[in-house]
């Protein structure tokens, strides 16, 4: 059992500029003895497997919500009537998110119900079908595998166990807080519902801020006097927000070009990225001279084969597509699988160097042998191993993208 608690708290799109004296008082107080700074993402939507595990999208298999495997899509009876799927209400698409067993997914499934329906989206398959404490998430260890291995206590307040209101959380933290959790997880949501409504920079955003920081405050303290024990205290974002400056019609921009690439390619719309499928590599060079005509009339960019290998994306099947297309900070491609029509504010899912799609951390613990800022941005697979040394438990970093943070 380990004699200390570690305490890590997940604000989706905390941007890497949104802890200050005005927003987050509290966090920014502990700036004095911490380290902190920047936080790169991930390539792609679904970060779950770099903070748990500390794999890159390509060793995890997780890149987006979904991937193209039509054997097992859970969608594939709606290929009969398609159009069908345009004229469903949102309630009654959120009401599918109950029939998680009947579509073929555990009742845990991080699920969001494609937007846009069509025959090829019908055969989109969920990927992430576990979430990260479930032992079936990974393959590979995962934190959780390597808590359970000591025998260690662990709590996790978040998506799908409970809601993620800060109100919700703070009062179930008072309520489920052990003495003997050597982890507890907390994921608060309301900045990111907030900043796609109303913006990044927006008033409700800021009030978002302000009120999750008042709770983590509370929620430290009641920690610290209950448990008696030493606590570290990770704090940190999963993306960060960029103001939605452009929409593109991308399903438009592809019609003018339709006879040419959809003679070769399947493709399919989210918030930032466009994936397409050709059919062999002659073709392919040809879809390639297509979109990096898109590219040249600023539409966005072709993933070259060096970002590829940066980012970690160089996946043997191809889930996520034969060739990816990206949006520019601030371009939201519509319609899209995500949104279908509906206009958002703010976005994330953009390259992971974009700087206003880096996230902040902030890391508070007795074993701290350095604090201050970090002097650069630090990758998001970093948490796991980080994680894993704060809690003493043994995790195998040769099998991981991610290092032990230099703070430790």
């Amino acid at each position: 059992m380990s004699d200390k608690t570690v305490i890590a708290i997940l604000i989706d799109a905390l941007r890497h500029d949104f802890i200050t004296p005005e927003n987050m008082p509290f966090l920014d107080s502990l700036k004095k003895k911490a380290f902190y700074g920047s936080l790169e993402e991930p390539f792609g939507f679904v970060p779950r497997a770099a903070i748990f595990a500390g794999l890159s999208p390509e060793q995890s298999g997780y890149l987006s919500y979904y991937g193209y495997r039509p054997p097992v899509a859970p969608f594939r009876w709606f290929s009969h009537w398609p159009r069908a799927g345009h004229g469903l209400s949102r309630r009654v698409f959120e009401g599918l998110l109950n029939w998680r067993k009947v579509l073929g997914l555990n009742e845990n499934t991080f699920l969001s119900v494609p937007r846009q329906w069509d025959d090829f989206s019908c055969r989109l398959d969920v990927m992430e079908r576990f979430p990260p404490y479930d032992a079936r998430f990974l393959t590979q260890k995962t934190l959780f595998d390597a808590l359970r291995e000591k025998g260690a206590s662990w709590c996790y307040l978040g998506y799908p166990r409970t809601r993620q209101t800060t109100s919700f959380l703070e009062k179930h933290f008072y309520r489920v807080y052990k003495e003997r959790d050597s982890f507890i997880w907390v994921h608060f949501s309301e900045v990111d519902w907030a900043m796609h409504q109303y913006g990044p920079d927006s008033k409700r955003t800021a009030e978002k801020l302000q009120r999750i920081d008042g709770a983590i405050e509370r929620m430290a303290a009641h920690a610290t006097k209950k448990g008696g024990r030493p606590i570290s205290l990770l704090v940190f974002g999963d993306h960060g927000a960029t103001a939605v400056t452009k929409t593109v019609d991308i399903q438009a921009v592809l019609r003018k070009k339709e006879a040419a690439i959809r003679s070769m390619a399947d493709y399919y719309a989210d918030s930032t990225l466009l994936y397409l499928w050709c059919r062999n590599k002659k073709e392919g060079a040809t879809l390639d001279r297509l979109l990096q005509t898109l590219q040249d009339e600023g539409m966005g960019r072709l993933i070259s084969a060096e970002q590829r290998s940066r980012y970690g994306i160089r996946f043997k099947t191809p889930w996520y597509g034969t060739h990816l297309f990206i949006a520019p900070p601030g371009t939201l491609f519509l319609p899209n699988i995500f949104q279908a029509e509906k206009q958002v504010m703010g976005m994330h899912g953009y390259l992971p160097d974009d700087a206003d799609n880096r996230a902040a951390f902030l890391l508070a613990s007795p074993d701290l042998q350095q604090t201050g800022k970090s002097g650069k941005a630090v990758p998001m697979v970093d948490i796991c191993p980080t994680l894993a040394k704060l809690l003493s438990v043994e995790m195998d970093e040769r099998a991981m993208t991610g290092k032990v943070m230099d703070c430790l």
